[in-house]
This record gives structure tokens, C-alpha cells and sequence, in this order.
């Protein structure tokens, strides 16, 4: 009786994955010279791929629209009286949009990718807005006693 064949299935490795072993194998090198990792990182990865250099900054304003989206989204809810037990309704309107960008950068920056789910992006909204509520508000001056 003949053993019947397996198909080798080889895991689908990510963009991040893949680079990160690349400047994983870099590092190596550079530590056995003395630096710690920590300090060559950065410059390793803006040294191999000064072409990401628009991407991240771009990614920058991606987080910063997060950010303005979600204190918007909050300030609303606030403001009507129901800041409390509304986070499915603030997520709804911050995905609303910070969707249409995140989806324009991953078309401009990874051509041929499929288009990113609803559920990661909710994850990565949630994920700026965890960082969010962990901060110490700024001393801004309190609302006057009605």
C-alpha cells in the first residue's frame, strides 16, 4: 500500500514578519560589534530602507488621525449626555473616518494586498484609544459650574 503524499504548505509570512527578520539578522551582526540593539535599530532600518521613510510618516498622521477622530468622537458623546456605556457608537464613528485612510494607505503602500478588515482596523482604533485612556489628561482648566 503506497503512503499517500502530503503537500508541503509553506505559512504565509507578513510584511512586518518578514522585514523584522531581515533587520533581525542585521542586528546580530551589529551587536557582535558592541552596540545594543536598542540604539541601532532605528538607524539599521532608516539606513536599508529610506524608502519607508514617507510610509512612516504617513503612518504617523494615520495615529494622529486616530487620535483627533477619537477625542472627537468622545467631545460628541459628551456633549449630548451619553459619554458613558456609548464605545460601540464612538468606534462606529471613528472607523467611519479613519477607515477610507487607512484603506487609501495600504492600496498606495502595499500594491496588490487585500483590503484590511473592519475588525483589524477596529483594532488598531482601539488600541490607539487604550493608549488613550492610560494617559493623565493635561491640565486643561475644568468646564464652569453651570
Amino acid at each position: 500500500m503506497a503512503t499517500p503524499v502530503t503537500p508541503v504548505v509553506v505559512a504565509k509570512q507578513s510584511f512586518l514578519s518578514k522585514v523584522g527578520s531581515i533587520f533581525g539578522k542585521v542586528l546580530k551582526a551589529i551587536t557582535g560589534a558592541g552596540v545594543t540593539i536598542e540604539k541601532a535599530a532605528v538607524p539599521v532600518a532608516e539606513a536599508l530602507l529610506p524608502e519607508f521613510t514617507p510610509m512612516i510618516q504617513i503612518a504617523d498622521g494615520i495615529f494622529s488621525n486616530i487620535v483627533k477622530e477619537a477625542v472627537a468622537a468622545e467631545s460628541v458623546q459628551a456633549a449630548a449626555g451619553t459619554q458613558t456605556g456609548t464605545g460601540a457608537q464612538k468606534l462606529a464613528a471613528v472607523l467611519a473616518n479613519v477607515g477610507p485612510v487607512i484603506d487609501t494607505y495600504v492600496a498606495a503602500n502595499f500594491p496588490g494586498s487585500a483590503k484590511v478588515s473592519d475588525v483589524a482596523k477596529s483594532g488598531l482604533i482601539s488600541a490607539v484609544v487604550g493608549i488613550l485612556n492610560e494617559l493623565d489628561p493635561p491640565g486643561v482648566p475644568s468646564a464652569p459650574a453651570a
